[in-house]
C-alpha cells in the first residue's frame, strides 16, 4: 500500500526525484496536522450525511511554502481549501486517483471491517515563481458513527482548517 501511495503522490504533479526533500517536509507536516485534516474533510463533504461523496469529490488543500519556518507544522500556509469532484481532474490523473481511493477502502476495510468509506485530501504546494510543486494525498476512511471535532473545536470546517494550520496547532 505504502508503495501504491507515493506512486500517486509523485503523479499528482508529476514530482520528479530532486523534490524529495520537500516531498518528504510535505508528508511530515501533513502527519502532524492529520487530525485537523481527516476532521476538515469529513466536515466538508458531509460525510456523516452523504458518506457516497468519498467517491465523487475530495478536500484540495492549496499551500505555500512559509519562509525562515522553524518546526515542521509550520512548513506551510493555508491558502485556500475547497471540495473538489473528481470530474474536473483531467485523465490519467483521475482514474488513478479513483483506482487509488478504492485500493485504500479495501486495504483499511481489511483491517477495520466496519469501515464504510474513505476519503482523500490533497495537499499542494506549488512554487508562484518556478512553478515547480509537491503534493501528497492523505486517504482518510471512515465508520458508519463517524464523528467530528467540533464539539472541541466548534466552527466553520475551512476556519478551523485554516486557523489550525497557519497556526501550527496539532492535536
Amino acid at each position: 500500500m505504502h508503495k501504491e501511495k507515493c506512486k500517486l503522490n509523485r503523479r499528482c504533479l508529476d514530482v520528479g526525484d530532486d523534490l524529495a526533500a520537500e516531498n518528504a517536509l510535505l508528508r511530515a507536516f501533513t502527519g502532524k496536522h492529520r487530525p485537523v485534516i481527516a476532521d476538515s474533510a469529513i466536515r466538508a463533504l458531509d460525510i456523516q450525511k452523504e458518506p457516497s461523496r468519498a467517491k465523487t469529490h475530495f478536500l484540495l488543500i492549496r499551500l505555500r511554502k512559509r519562509s525562515g519556518r522553524l518546526r515542521t507544522e509550520t512548513a506551510y500556509f493555508v491558502m485556500d481549501a475547497e471540495v473538489v469532484p473528481y470530474a474536473a481532474v483531467p485523465e490519467p490523473k483521475r482514474t488513478e486517483m479513483q483506482r487509488q481511493l478504492k485500493l485504500a477502502f479495501e486495504n483499511q476495510k481489511r483491517a477495520v471491517p466496519d469501515t464504510v468509506g474513505t476519503v482523500f485530501a490533497m495537499l499542494v504546494c506549488v512554487d508562484p515563481i518556478t512553478n515547480v510543486g509537491v503534493s501528497n494525498v492523505a486517504p482518510i476512511s471512515f465508520q458508519p458513527d463517524v464523528e467530528t471535532l467540533e464539539q472541541i473545536i466548534p466552527g466553520e470546517w475551512k476556519q478551523t482548517l485554516v486557523m489550525m494550520l497557519n497556526e501550527g496547532v496539532v492535536l
